[in-house]
């Protein structure tokens, strides 16, 4: 937790968590998921410069219908943590609920 993104992600969380209702997309990109973002953006760049990289080394992942982007190769939060986040859902956490989809504990 010492990089700066991830002290940002933390007083994000705390204030969303904490503060009101939970948005996952308000919360910014960790370390990891920037870094992989960043290699996406210098091999797009690299193609319009017409220099050929290997995708897969550059945040891209194959698979057999095409490229699709890594999102992160690691996990968002400590494993202790994810464990003890649950949702408020006020009905039944079914496929609808954000917690669920987003692998957190439905309450």
């Amino acid at each position: 937790w010492t990089c700066f993104t991830n002290i940002v992600n933390l007083h994000v969380f705390n204030v969303d968590f904490f503060g009101s209702i939970f948005r996952e997309a308000s919360i910014p990109p960790t370390a990891a998921a920037a870094r992989q973002h960043s290699l996406r953006v210098y091999f797009q760049v690299q193609q319009w410069l017409g220099n050929l990289l290997p995708p897969v080394l550059w945040g891209w992942k194959a698979t057999k219908n095409g490229l699709l982007p890594l999102p992160t190769d690691k996990p968002p939060a400590p494993d202790k943590l994810m464990q003890s986040i649950s949702c408020k859902c006020r009905t039944d956490c079914g496929g609808r609920c954000g917690c669920r989809r987003s692998g957190l504990f439905c309450s």
